[in-house]
């Protein structure tokens, strides 16, 4: 898969799309064929360096959390619905 990755904080030169490694997919996890994502300002204050004290991550760090697509894979435990801001909502069966 291709992913924005900022390889060190710093500016727009701190970013690269590079090749990773498909992730697995967890008991209790969902993997999303991306169709489209976006950079937003949290990802921006992330590739500057400005949350290291709140968010536990160092450089490579993939960017670009706002997605869309579809579900691809889910986990062993299964996935019948989505929490959403405290709502939760069903899924059409693909079957």
């Amino acid at each position: 898969m291709r992913a924005i990755v900022a390889q060190r904080y710093g500016g727009p030169d701190a970013l690269a799309l590079v090749d990773r490694p498909e992730p697995t997919v967890g008991a209790r996890d969902v993997r999303i064929a991306v169709k489209a994502a976006s950079l937003n300002p949290l990802d921006f204050k992330i590739r500057d360096g400005k949350l290291k004290l709140v968010l536990a991550v160092k450089p490579p760090i993939a960017l670009g959390c706002d997605v869309a697509g579809t579900i691809d894979a889910a986990g062993a435990e299964g996935l019948d619905h989505i929490r959403h801001r405290g709502t939760s909502h069903p899924l059409r069966s693909a079957r």
